[in-house]
């Protein structure tokens, strides 16, 4: 007959507590700098960078993920969001970021991430290159 007794969950373990409290302060480090320099190449009060980025670390954290996962803004959103901001404002804004929250979630419930076994391997790097590279052409004076 299996055992009812309660078990204590993983990290809860003192060794995996220390462990995911102290990668949880170094990202929240990391996240400060760049939610603000994100929030001022978008046009925003920085403050509304570090609302939306605890925001999404909390959300991130109550429903899950898993190991390794990096949830933050990107450079490539804010390059898209920056000429939106200036055209079409804030209420715009936040209008375009729940609607790409939303086909995420569409996405998800859809299963469309099965499909990315048919990409090579390659290509997801050849997406981060140029990431970084339209990030560094774009803020160049």
């Amino acid at each position: 007959m299996p055992s009812l007794a309660l078990r204590r969950p993983v990290w809860l373990h003192p060794t995996v507590f220390r462990i995911e409290s102290l990668s949880a302060l170094v990202v929240a480090m990391a996240l400060i700098p760049e939610a603000l320099s994100f929030s001022i190449i978008v046009g925003v009060d920085p403050r509304v960078g570090l609302f939306t980025a605890a925001i999404m670390a909390m959300t991130i954290a109550f429903t899950g993920g898993r190991p390794a996962m990096i949830s933050a803004a990107t450079g490539s959103v804010s390059l898209v969001l920056a000429p939106l901001m200036a055209s079409h404002g804030l209420q715009c804004l936040i209008a375009a970021v729940f609607l790409g929250g939303a086909m995420q979630i569409l996405l998800a419930v859809l299963g469309v991430a099965r499909l990315m076994r048919f990409l090579p391997r390659r290509w997801s790097g050849s997406a981060t290159r140029w990431e970084s590279s339209s990030s560094f052409t774009s803020s160049r004076i």
